[in-house]
Parts: C-alpha cells; structure tokens; sequence
C-alpha cells in the first residue's frame, strides 16, 4: 500500500468515526430531550402515594327519601329539603359567603360568592383551558398513576402529572372515592362523594359538587353531609334541581356588601 493510499484511508475513518460520534451524540440529546421529563417522573413515581381512579357513580338520581321546596337567591337556584328550608341561614367566609341549611343528621352548604375555580385549579396545563372546572376535575380523578408510559408525548405527561399533584393538594384521594357528572341547560356538574361504607359511624357522608355554567360566567359549590349511610338519595335530587339564570343577577362584589338579613331577603322559595 502506499504512502497516499494509507492517507487516504486515514482520513476517511476520521471522517467516519465523527460523523458517527455527531450521529450518536444527537440521537442521545435528541431521546434524553424527549424522554428526561418522563424520566424525571418516573424517578419521583416511586416516592409519591399510589393514584387510582375514583369509581364513576351514574349520574340517574336516586328516587329521594323526603319533600322539596324549590328555592332562589340571586338567579340561582336549587331544591332543599322540605324541612330543611326554615334552618337557612347566612355564613361567611373570606372571601366568600354562602347560605348553610342543617338539621339533625343533614347539612348543605351552598356558596354564593366563592373562589373562581380556575384559582384552586391554578397552574393547570393549557390544554385543559378551554374545559369548565367540573370537566377538569373529572380529569383530576379519573387519573390513575398507572396511567403513566414513556410513550406519552410531553403534553400529555403535562397533564398527567399535574393531574396527580392537584388530586393531592385537593385531598381527593383521602376524602373521596366516587363521583357523577353530568351536563344540564349549559352547565356542567360534577359530584364527588365518599362512599358510606368508607366511614365510621360518627362521620358524615360527604359529597362536594362544583357547577359551572360557561355563557353566564357563573359558577359555585354546594357540600353536602350526612350522618346516615342508606337515605341519601336527596343529594342526588338537589344535585340534578340545580339551574341558574343571568337576568337581574347581582355580581359578587354586591353581594358581599349586603347584610345578613339583605341577603336572606333575597331568598325566595317555591313549591317545586
């Protein structure tokens, strides 16, 4: 062989050996740029409390066990138990007001001025924007860690960890293990309860309900309790009686001025 050919085969193994040290180290930043976040989730997935899904409940009411009066305040309203109605009174809360209903065993909450939800559902991904806060919450528990795959693309790893996070910070996993939603006149409902048999005998059933309604740009909770494990089909009648209308509505900032008595004075109620 001579002096030019070796050269000339030196050269080309050069050249060889850095285009594929350069196809190499691209293709490793390129699968460590797609796959680090996961990575990085992976790592932390084994440290955090386990996530399942909480049980889709279907959202048919349960024929209730008591009467109703139709009742209204402010554009909004709902369906209370019959005997229930005469206990209303006003609570505040910062930032918040709302009217309690409760009797023996029974208690409902319901907020007339609350925290928007996208602030307790803040930071949440941008492509959950465009859904009302029920629909976001169902994503929240409908979620389970098992959910994760290294073949998730960003986005939806994105979404699937905060989704987790927010389940933790909520407490939707410790408090509840079921819930319902539903669609009704525009506004979207979820209900998220916990199931009878999950409870000690001195603890109410609890059941939290978000509604939105997106072309009123209102939105609101009602909490619900009871000490009884096999009579709650009045939670699912209220749930499914709310509606609310926008005519001659009073805006939050108004309604936190008034008195006690100006606000109960604004109640209206109804045969249903």
């Amino acid at each position: 062989m001579s002096n030019k050919q070796f050269h000339f085969r030196r050269r080309r193994f050069v050249i060889f050996v850095a285009v594929a040290t350069g196809i190499a180290t691209f293709t490793f930043a390129f699968a460590l740029f797609s796959v680090g976040p996961h990575l990085l989730f992976a790592s932390r997935k084994f440290a955090a409390p386990r996530h399942s899904v909480l049980a889709r409940e279907s959202s048919e009411t349960v024929k209730p066990d008591c009467d109703f009066l139709r009742c209204r305040i402010n554009g909004f309203s709902f369906n209370v138990p019959a005997d229930m109605v005469d206990t209303r009174k006003v609570v505040r809360v910062p930032d918040g007001v709302a009217l309690l209903f409760e009797d023996s065993t029974r208690k409902m909450h319901v907020t007339l001025v609350a925290k928007d939800p996208k602030d307790w559902l803040a930071n949440r991904p941008l492509s959950l924007n465009s859904l009302t806060s029920p629909e976001v919450l169902e994503k929240c528990v409908s979620t389970s860690s098992d959910d994760f795959s290294f073949l998730m693309s960003r986005t939806d790893l994105r979404v699937h960890e905060w989704a987790l996070e927010t389940r933790a910070l909520q407490g939707l996993d410790r408090n509840f293990d079921r819930y319902a939603r539903f669609s009704k006149e525009g506004m979207e409902v979820i209900t998220i309860s916990i199931a009878p048999e999950s409870l000690d005998s001195k603890s109410r059933l609890r059941t939290f309900l978000a509604w939105e309604h997106q072309d009123i740009q209102s939105h609101g909770t009602i909490l619900f309790g009871d000490l009884r494990r096999d009579e709650v089909g009045w939670i699912a009648a209220v749930a499914k009686s709310i509606s609310v209308e926008g005519t001659g509505r009073l805006i939050d900032a108004e309604l936190l001025k008034l008195s006690d008595e100006e606000l109960l004075a604004l109640f209206e109620v109804h045969e249903p």
